[in-house]
């Protein structure tokens, strides 16, 4: 018989020798809607209610809730031996995080393993001077870094175009094939109303068009290297031959406007602008921007 959350609720708490009436109590739920979830007929209640259960229970943190979410029996393990995995799903979800941060999240990992994660971190930590739970600011947990938001399908070399509305067009288009459910009219729309306010072409052969967009779950980073030029109406009127095109939610705003200043603090403190132009591969790139990023201040 498979042994359901319910079941092993109910036994843990008959050997604990807690009553029914006194767990309810001690969790603030009724006791017939307790008995429910003992016997099946309720599923298993919220996470902040089954940590109650859990000290009400001298249980491990995560014990239950590990097997309210069916999960893994390694990751149980996991669980019961390093608890602060349970504090972070709980501050994880306080802070609203979204299916694509934990993509970003599980891809730096695996990329640059847990060493560059603690570097991300002592890096955030040491120029601040405090811990980076204590900032009171949520840019996920990646940061401002711009370096973990692109990938290598997300840089693009594109060469025959020198008109930016027509680049805007192609370079959409690009994007669309790469990130699925992309609305390539939606952003387009919108990153040629926000170019209407202002060229976004900020000098130096740079240029960042942005823009909130409805319909998007997290931010898209793309970079476009175009060594051929283009016109942009830069403020300095020089031609414009990397890219950057930023787009997400309204919701992301703060994060948006943080990226935004990374990509102008990035090229005015590294000479890294003919580098990533002349970088033979897409991989090569992201390193360039990697090591840059590390060496400069938060």
């Amino acid at each position: 018989m498979e042994v359901n959350f319910g079941y092993l609720l109910k036994t843990l708490r008959i050997e604990a020798g807690i009553g029914l009436r006194e767990l309810s109590r001690s969790i603030d739920i009724s006791p017939s809607y307790l008995s429910m979830i003992e016997n099946g007929q309720q599923p298993p209640p919220t996470a902040a209610r089954i940590a109650q259960i859990e000290q009400a229970l001298s249980l491990p943190k995560g014990y239950l809730f590990s097997l309210a979410q069916d999960l893994d029996p390694d990751l149980v393990s996991y669980i019961q031996a390093v608890p602060e995995v349970r504090d972070f799903l709980y501050v994880a979800k306080e802070k609203g995080m979204r299916s694509s941060d934990f993509t970003r999240l599980s891809g730096l990992v695996s990329a640059y393993g847990l060493e560059g994660l603690n570097l991300i971190i002592g890096k955030m930590t040491a120029s601040n001077g405090e811990e980076i739970g204590s900032r009171g600011q949520n840019h996920g947990v990646l940061g401002p870094f711009l370096w973990p938001f692109l990938t290598e399908k997300l840089i693009f070399d594109l060469t025959g175009v020198e008109e930016k509305s027509t680049f805007l067009e192609y370079a959409v288009e690009r994007l669309a094939e790469q990130v699925e459910g992309l609305d390539a009219g939606k952003i387009l729309g919108d990153l040629l109303q926000r170019e209407k306010a202002a060229s976004t072409g900020i000098g130096h052969g740079i240029a960042v068009p942005h823009a909130y967009s409805t319909g998007l779950e997290g931010m898209i980073v793309a970079l476009f290297r175009v060594p051929e030029g283009l016109d942009f109406g830069s403020i300095d009127e020089k031609p414009v031959r990397l890219v950057f095109i930023l787009a997400g939610p309204r919701s992301d705003e703060l994060l948006h406007l943080k990226l935004l200043a990374r990509i102008a603090r990035l090229f005015s403190h590294n000479s890294i602008y003919e580098r990533i132009l002349k970088a033979p591969a897409h991989k090569e790139v992201l390193s360039i921007f990697r090591s840059a990023e590390m060496c400069l201040p938060y």
